[in-house]
């Protein structure tokens, strides 16, 4: 029976407020200082934006996108620090920039909230995709156009975001980071002829061009990388690279197990297959990309 009333009293207690009451009382201040700080950082990752939005010229109807934008950023920077911090940074980046938003005003955005040096986030979040658009059989590659697009258009020759054309003979390849010269050819010997893979290494490693020495030859995932299934002889965008139509480049991948033999990629349909060292293909230089 005692038990049984002193229940009672405790949950009397609870109803009439008395034990969140001694509760508050202990901790009130506290819990008042949290909110009050909680509320001042919001505020004040409201003007910052605001004040970018209304530079910026956006449309009042999209702020709350940007805000909400914001203030993911300052809750990502009070939870983690260094590298974890700028990759979950770069995953919610993603995320808006998928949802539409303006690319140049989520990079003020970032660099107002994240404090200087600003960090940017790395280029693409994913592989770049195929250019393929064909259905040519239930769920293959033309029917899901899996991949990094960046509103990448298929009409020939009118340009993308995809890649941006330097003006100093340089293409940087916005979906993996990478810089490529834009025609190999017309840098002269040895770029103007084929040569042999040792050969095509060293062409690389010794070229200086556009302020960059730190060229060299790309392995075959990153040459692969450039091509584009959407086009055909040469299965490249013409509008922003010259290669030979219908040859092949060497890449810096040896063939494990026969290292006489290295990976190379023809230009006609993008074929990747393998030859001997001592034959002689096209070099195409590369500089950037992650250790």
């Amino acid at each position: 029976m005692r038990s049984s009333i002193n229940r009672s009293k405790k949950y009397k207690a609870k109803l009439d407020g008395s034990v969140n009451n001694r509760r508050l009382a202990a901790y009130g201040s506290t819990q008042k200082g949290q909110f009050r700080q909680a509320v001042g950082r919001q505020v004040k990752i409201e003007k910052k934006v605001k004040s970018i939005l209304e530079v910026q010229g956006v449309m009042p109807a999209l702020n709350h996108f940007y805000m909400n934008f914001g203030k993911k950023l300052d809750r990502i920077k009070a939870t983690y620090h260094g590298g974890p911090m700028w990759d979950e940074a770069c995953i919610e980046y993603g995320k808006w920039e998928l949802r539409g938003l303006d690319k140049d005003i989520l990079d003020l955005i970032v660099c107002n909230i994240m404090v200087s040096p600003c960090n940017p986030c790395p280029p693409g979040g994913g592989l770049p995709w195929t250019g393929e658009v064909t259905v040519y059989y239930a769920g293959c590659d033309g029917d899901y156009q899996k991949g990094l697009t960046l509103d990448r258009p298929i009409v020939k020759g009118a340009g993308s975001s995809r890649f941006t054309d330097n003006g100093d003979g340089t293409v940087t390849d916005n979906a993996t980071g990478l810089m490529w010269v834009a025609n190999p050819a017309g840098l002269g010997a040895p770029f103007n002829a084929k040569i042999a893979w040792a050969s095509a290494i060293d062409a690389c490693e010794a070229l200086n061009f556009a302020g960059y020495d730190d060229w060299r030859l790309p392995n075959i995932k990153e040459i692969f990388t450039l091509f584009d299934m959407g086009f055909a002889q040469p299965a490249i965008d013409a509008f922003f690279f010259t290669v030979q139509a219908n040859d092949t480049y060497w890449s810096s991948t040896t063939l494990t197990g026969y290292v006489g033999y290295a990976y190379r990629v023809n230009s006609r349909f993008a074929e990747i297959s393998t030859s001997m060292k001592t034959t002689a293909y096209w070099a195409f230089p590369v500089r950037g990309g992650q250790p």
